[in-house]
């Protein structure tokens, strides 16, 4: 799904448990961001039982970090978003 998007020119970020060390294989597949959902280490089962909550909490938290890159591109007059400053 993210090479369709990517040949489309569509944005793909992918939430995940955990990252790891080397996120390159990630982005060769066509994913252009990554952000982990456990915020504290915590043992598999707990993560796995929390995995709703700490999705959306992850999610919520994702988001806030886009509106935020995008009020200070607005900001900033971003050319690539069309904006003057």
């Amino acid at each position: 799904m993210a090479r369709r998007a990517q040949a489309a020119g569509v944005p793909v970020l992918a939430l995940a448990g955990s990252i790891g060390k080397d996120s390159s294989d990630v982005h060769a597949a066509g994913i252009d961001a990554i952000a982990g959902i456990i915020p504290i280490p915590m043992d598999l089962d707990t993560a796995v039982a929390e995995g709703a909550t700490l999705l959306r909490e992850a999610t919520e938290r994702t988001f806030r970090v886009l509106l935020l890159g995008s009020a200070i591109s607005s900001r900033l007059g971003d050319p690539r978003l069309g904006t003057a400053a």
